[in-house]
């Protein structure tokens, strides 16, 4: 990938959030262009002005090169090249050796590269000694700029300390994958004035990556700033009828966008005198969610478990502020905690999927908001790999990723961002410390404390198989067969006498409902060997292996046997004093879904509880009158298995009604999808966009967008109730579209296609 390029780091600076410059000065020329990739993430200022973020992650020892043509420059320029190394276990970055690599070149002759042209500086602005941003991601930051950072990344060098340069040579180097970012300017808007109070007695926020050594922290002693026991500290008063972008001592303003949206927080603020500034901000006014909409906008920056919060010692002067990671929010407070300030300008850039050509349009407004909050939660979880949420984690999550990459098929036509994401599983080498055989949870990641979800490494072997039905693409699961090979021999230490597997060890997880509690899990955990045995029949099919598919229907005949009881599926069974397995009474209606889903034709054998689950169940019932020994599900995973089960039977118009009853107050707050069913967490969940599929496959009855047989597979059955949708397939399109009496519908196939009904 690279011609001359070299790695490089500074001499000695192989530290916990390290963050250094590295620089070059160069003249025009027309036609050039910069590779470049990182260890860990960069971002990169050409004459003073954001350029663009990297690199896309991939797996240990494998980096993905960014190439950018050089656009709009002077005789003379000036390139920063600004890197952090986190150097801690988090769930989306990779511990590894800190290097920057890059070279420019004109016409493919490389006339300026590291290892020779690059200058490196030690950053005195970001504070390295912070606390952790939260559990699964890096640190907080920390600045102390004066009018030099200006002068700095517009080429004055001299207020900086030089680095020694080392070289650094590891590694495989392959071109980006996934190449689908918009660095848009989404200008936020004033919406409050008030006053800050500090209130002594409020006790400090504490949380778990505060104190976990094993997470690679700053020990409370060596923090330089602890903003933490400030920010629990705060009360915050509204001023009336004042809206003022001047702000002097203990005063803040608020500002507000749409939509909650993901990015980079840029301010543009003129320090009127020596200034400490606190910038908090979060997806949801909690206020506004509890109905007292007069009350000042509750931003709760500990809220999602993490630390939002951006702190900003300013010596008077004039600055462009942005935030070198990216962050979620629909609210943005700017506190004056000392000295003051004047802010011009709130700014989000957005760091978004931008390859989305899905268009649609309904006249119900509460489907279209639905489906609007879909492709924003889409977007800002399809960046370079599929991840769970915008904010707290950013991780490229198993089983979330089996939802997400069905819409991302829909909204782009392609799955290059879900192809990134297994590739970097298929280029694992097994060296995040876990048990022998098993896959991480998440990756590109680092589990300090050896966790993984062994059940969730079941979703990864139905999500290939997906993978390759959606785009015709043999040559990954080529590359994937050693890990399933893996899996299955990894599963097989925990078969019982009836070939169930039975205390499965570390975390195993079922869903965020009483169905995950450890009570429901122990033993033979039913959901888990249900799951288990469709991926047996699936590696079968993988592996040209019909003894798998054979164990697979013969495991789901020894469940059917076994955990079904008085009419429903029991969630488990334990051993008793005689060491017998005995059925527990823990029932679950996520583990109905669970059979539905996973084992085969179960409606036609049990037609009872069909209906039952079809007409009594679902997120609107009232668990404490209808069937309230049966525990309510979530909306992750049970309530989406539910969508996927009604669909999969032709009944769309319950689908479609509980997509618009349950998602349309989510969209209503944040224009995104949640993770949960209240806003106690993450606001902006990858899997939950997948409710677009659910519209359209309800409203329209689109089954399969098969690239190999070239066929559009329709059942003429579904609602037909309004609207139209123009989804992408290769570089054509499929066009949906009700007639005026709704009893039919328009189809436009994509040149080459044929329709096929069912």
């Amino acid at each position: 990938m690279f011609k001359s390029a070299i790695g490089i780091r500074g001499k000695d600076k192989d530290r916990l959030n390290e963050t250094l410059f590295f620089t070059l000065r160069f003249k025009k020329k027309d036609n050039l262009k910069l590779k470049i990739t990182s260890s860990n993430f960069y971002r990169i200022f050409l004459n003073g002005k954001f350029l663009y973020y990297g690199p896309a992650r991939s797996a240990h020892n494998v980096f993905e090169v960014d190439e950018y043509i050089l656009k709009d420059l002077n005789e003379l320029n000036f390139l920063v090249i600004e890197v952090n190394s986190t150097r801690a276990e988090t769930f989306y970055t990779l511990n590894q050796a800190p290097f920057l690599k890059a070279e420019i070149l004109e016409d493919e002759e490389v006339l300026y590269y590291t290892g020779r042209d690059f200058k490196c500086y030690e950053d005195k602005f970001r504070v390295r000694e912070v606390d952790r941003f939260s559990y699964q991601r890096g640190f907080t930051e920390v600045y102390y700029l004066d009018e030099t950072y200006r002068k700095f990344l517009n080429g004055e060098t001299k207020s900086l300390n030089r680095c020694e340069i080392v070289e650094v040579n590891y590694g495989e180097f392959i071109k980006r994958i996934p190449d689908y970012l918009t660095f848009d300017i989404c200008r936020y808007h004033l919406v409050e004035n008030g006053h800050v109070l500090v209130n002594a007695s409020k006790s400090i926020h504490d949380d778990r990556y505060f104190h976990m050594d094993i997470l690679k922290i700053f020990y409370k002693e060596e923090i330089r700033e602890n903003v933490n026991e400030v920010l629990s500290c705060l009360e915050y008063i509204k001023k009336d009828n004042t809206k003022t972008l001047d702000l002097k001592e203990k005063e803040f303003a608020t500002f507000k966008y749409k939509d909650s949206i993901t990015g980079f927080i840029n301010l543009k603020v003129e320090a009127k005198e020596d200034s400490l500034v606190y910038v908090i901000f979060d997806e949801i006014d909690m206020n506004e969610y509890k109905g007292d909409k007069d009350k000042v906008i509750d931003i709760s920056p500990f809220r999602n478990t993490t630390q939002n919060v951006i702190t900003y010692h300013l010596k008077k002067g004039k600055y462009n502020l942005i935030s070198f990671e990216s962050y979620t929010a629909k609210f943005i407070r700017v506190i004056s905690f000392e000295g003051s300030i004047k802010v011009s300008a709130v700014n989000m850039i957005s760091y978004r999927n931008s390859s989305v050509k899905f268009e649609y349009k309904f006249k119900n407004k509460k489907v279209n908001k639905v489906i609007e909050s879909a492709i924003n939660t889409f977007k800002d979880n399809a960046v370079d790999v599929l991840t769970d949420c915008p904010s707290r984690e950013r991780a490229g999550w198993l089983c979330d990723s089996y939802f997400t990459s069905k819409v991302e098929k829909v909204l782009t036509g392609k799955n290059l961002v879900e192809y990134n994401f297994l590739k970097s599983y298929a280029d694992y080498k097994h060296n995040c410390k876990l048990d022998e055989n098993m896959i991480p949870m998440c990756y590109p990641a680092e589990h300090a404390e050896r966790m993984y979800i062994p059940n969730w490494s079941l979703f990864y072997i139905l999500e290939l198989e997906d993978y390759v039905r959606r785009t015709n693409d043999y040559s990954l699961i080529e590359e994937s067969k050693e890990n399933i090979r893996g899996l299955l021999k990894y599963f097989k230490i925990f078969e019982n006498e009836y070939g169930l597997l039975e205390n499965l060890i570390n975390w195993v997880f079922v869903e965020w409902s009483k169905a995950g509690d450890s009570e429901f899990i122990k033993g033979v955990n039913f959901p888990t060997n249900m799951l288990y045995s469709k991926a047996l029949k699936v590696a079968g099919k993988i592996l040209g292996d019909n003894s798998l598919i054979d164990k697979g229907s013969k495991l789901q005949k020894t469940i059917e046997k076994m955990a079904f009881c008085k009419g429903f599926f029991v969630d488990n069974a334990i051993r008793d004093e005689n060491n017998n397995l005995v059925l527990t009474n823990n029932i679950s209606e996520t583990c109905q879904y669970y059979a539905f889903y996973f084992l085969d034709n179960l409606e036609e054998k049990y037609p009872w509880l069909f209906s039952r689950m079809v007409k009594r169940f679902g997120p609107s019932r009232d668990d404490k009158k209808v069937y309230p020994n049966i525990y309510r599900s979530n909306v992750f995973i049970g309530n989406y298995l539910r969508l996927m089960i009604l669909n999969r039977n032709g009944l769309y118009s319950v689908a479609y009604k509980e997509i618009i009853n349950y998602y349309y107050k989510m969209a209503s707050f944040t224009s995104t999808l949640w993770e949960h069913d209240s806003p106690h967490a993450s606001l902006n969940h990858g899997f939950a966009s997948y409710v677009l599929n659910v519209v359209i496959e309800s409203n329209f009855g689109l089954k399969e967008i098969s690239i190999k047989n070239k066929e559009i597979v329709i059942d003429r059955n579904a609602l037909h109730k309004e609207g139209g949708v123009k989804i992408p397939v290769l570089n054509d399109y499929l066009i949906l579209k009700c007639n005026k009496n709704n009893d039919e519908i328009e189809i436009t196939a994509p040149k080459g296609f044929q329709i096929k009904y069912m």
